[in-house]
């Protein structure tokens, strides 16, 4: 194999598509990179068998062939030249010689025939969603999901479809992120899966916004095919929880308030938040909130904002962590937050809109 590129372009292409390699596998051949130059097409792949990137990139073919290469190594060099220019790869054997300039390097290869293929999507529900849906969705639910791995099925994203409405959903037990909107292609059936969170992450890293993204939902493996290349992904096994029963129908206590100001409160009360709990008290009055912290070693904090809020007087707790995650996955500039009571769920919301919310649990005061 040998191929010329555009140095910038192959240093950005290796970067995405490195993101896909398991920068510590106990297989080496996972930590390396395909290369491949054929049918007039210059392929990059990374692998760490659960998520897969293909990225197709710019350049030209002088002879076909392949290879696999470290990742991280091949990475670092084409990075390490800095300038722009045409770079040349050559496979000699089992080793890739790097030529740029005056420099020259060679990297030791394995066999592409041991590399991982690329899964194959059989029987697949087939849906063109637009790219900005995509990322907008995956965005404003990622930060909700569990880490704890052994409650399996939140360990990724709740996607459904049924008829033209997407619906996706991420929670961890304590706060939950809920997210839907209309798609232009109406499907039959339903589609009901889960989306392993680092899929989600570098979907929307790779997505771009005014494309369309063809969606290919088989039995183990999901299939995305952008501008950018393709990524296919296992997904998560097991049944996402029923998470309608932790969305209260009726609410005692409503207020608005501007979202940005208040998230800049909350991050300069919890400075002094105690370490252990990282506990924030929100006291309500009407047209008044004071955000409160309190620790035994480094002392207390407070501080107050206007709210639109006219009704009795009450006080919350909540992990400050979890709170400003919440905040910051919305855009809007009013938020409203509604709770049943000071010891169950609360909610925010833009005002008026039911296609994004999220519930955050309190803390016992």
């Amino acid at each position: 194999m040998e191929i010329i590129c555009e140095r910038e372009k192959l240093a950005e292409d290796i970067g995405l598509v490195q993101s896909a390699v398991s920068p510590r596998s106990p297989m080496p051949i996972l930590s390396n990179m395909l290369l491949r130059a054929e049918n007039g097409m210059i392929d990059l792949i990374g692998t760490d068998l659960d998520i897969y990137l293909w990225k197709c990139t710019d350049g030209e073919i002088v002879e076909d062939g392949s290879i696999t290469v470290p990742s991280r190594k091949l990475s670092e060099i084409v990075r390490g030249f800095q300038s722009s220019g045409s770079i040349n790869l050559k496979t000699d054997g089992l080793s890739l010689k790097i030529s740029y300039e005056k420099a020259e390097f060679r990297l030791q290869g394995i066999s592409p025939e041991e590399y991982p293929v690329f899964p194959k999507i059989d029987g697949a529900v087939d849906v063109e969603i637009d790219g900005s849906i995509v990322k907008t969705m995956m965005k404003e639910t990622v930060f909700a999901v569990s880490e704890d791995e052994t409650r399996y099925a939140l360990n990724g994203i709740s996607f459904q479809i049924e008829g033209n409405r997407l619906v996706t959903v991420a929670t961890d037990g304590y706060m939950l992120a809920y997210k839907h909107s209309d798609i232009d292609e109406t499907i039959e059936g339903i589609v009901d899966v889960i989306i392993p969170t680092r899929a989600a992450q570098e979907l929307i890293k790779i997505i771009e916004d005014e494309e369309k993204v063809k969606v290919s939902f088989g039995e183990k493996y999901v299939l995305w095919q952008m501008r950018q290349g393709y990524l296919a992904s296992r997904l998560v096994e097991g049944k996402f929880p029923n998470y309608r029963s932790a969305i209260p129908e009726k609410f005692n206590y409503k207020l608005v308030l501007n979202r940005a100001q208040f998230l800049d409160k909350v991050n300069l009360v919890s400075m002094i938040a105690d370490e252990r709990t990282n506990q924030i008290m929100l006291e309500v009055a009407p047209g008044l909130i004071t955000i409160r912290a309190e620790s035994p070693e480094m002392g207390e904090g407070s501080d107050q904002m206007d709210v639109e809020y006219d009704g009795e007087k009450f006080t919350v707790a909540y992990n400050a962590n979890l709170l400003k995650e919440v905040l910051k996955s919305f855009s809007d500039d009013l938020l409203q937050y509604e709770l049943v009571d000071p010891i169950r769920h609360g909610k925010f919301s833009p005002p008026g809109a039911d296609d994004h919310f999220c519930i955050i649990m309190p803390m016992k005061v």
